[in-house]
Order: C-alpha cells, then structure tokens, then sequence
C-alpha cells in the first residue's frame, strides 16, 4: 500500500462528508425542514470531518502525522456515532419531558447560562423525535449514525495502513 492510496481514500471520504452536508442543506433550504440541537452538532462534525479528511487528502504528511490524523478522525466520528444514536434513541422513545422549541437557540443563547444550552443540545427538543423525512426507509439520524460507522471503519483502517507504513520506515 502507498501513501497515496490513503490520499485517496481520504478525499472520498472528504467528498461523502460534502454529499451529506449538501443533502442537509437541500433537506432545510428547499424541503424547510429546521434542523434540532442534535442536527447542528452532527453536521458540525461531518464539517470538521470533512476538513480534516480534506487535509489528509491534500497534504503529504508524515505516517505519524497521518496517524495522530486518522486517530483524531476516528475519535470525532465515534463522537458523531454516539450523537446520532442519541437522536435515534429520542426518535424511537419519544418523551413528553422533551423541551418544546417555542425559542430558538440564538434566544436560548442570549439569555441562558452556557451550561443550559449545552444540556438542551444533549436532552434534545421536541423536535429531536420527529421524523419528518426518509430515504429508503431510513430517517435522517439513521443515515447520520451509517455515515459515522462508516467513518469509524475508515479510520481504523487508515490508521492500521499508516502504523504498517510506519514498521516499514522504521526497517529502512
């Protein structure tokens, strides 16, 4: 396996990570569908995501450096798997202990202690458990929580293809 092999698995990775923004986009500007607390934070990681894996694509790093990379990558995208399966879970077990979004989060931000608007992000709203749109029979926490394995899955492998390049640089 070459470095560039990782190149270019990382700029498909960087390429999916722009698809589903852009399909988040598509699903709030055109469709009107307002993204919850859990969405913001998901698509913020696929944001980061997408910048790092666009880095590891575009710059010819050193396999330790590509390592802390990959590893930083897989930390994220277990943060994002856990994020998702939060919202899957108030998707499927609906509360009535759920806040209603009769503010918006800009207002909570104003007049609420950081620590409460953080605890709304992670209690989720009401909101949180509809599911007002789905693709093959999958909603939109469900396809988040596949894209965040998959990424899991990637990084583990980058990270096993650069601890190999590591051992063989070391032998020469």
């Amino acid at each position: 396996m070459s470095l560039t092999v990782t190149r270019w698995t990382d700029f498909i990775a960087f390429l999916i990570c722009t698809t589903f923004l852009v399909i988040g986009a598509y699903l709030q500007y055109t469709l009107g569908l307002v993204p919850c607390p859990l969405c913001i934070i998901q698509r913020f990681l696929i944001t980061c995501l997408g910048i790092l894996f666009l880095m590891g694509a575009l710059f010819n790093f050193s396999p330790t450096t590509r390592s802390f990379l990959h590893t930083f990558t897989f930390l994220l995208s277990a943060i994002g798997a856990a994020v998702a399966s939060r919202q899957l879970w108030l998707e499927h077990f609906p509360s009535d202990k759920l806040i209603s979004c009769k503010a918006s989060l800009a207002e909570l931000n104003q007049s609420a202690f950081f620590q409460q608007v953080i605890d709304l992000f992670f209690k989720g709203t009401s909101n949180c458990g509809a599911s007002p749109w789905s693709f093959l029979g999958l909603s939109i926490p469900m396809w988040s929580l596949l894209l965040f394995l998959f990424l899991i899955v990637l990084t583990l492998r980058q990270v096993y293809l650069n601890r190999i390049m590591n051992q063989r640089n070391a032998l020469f």
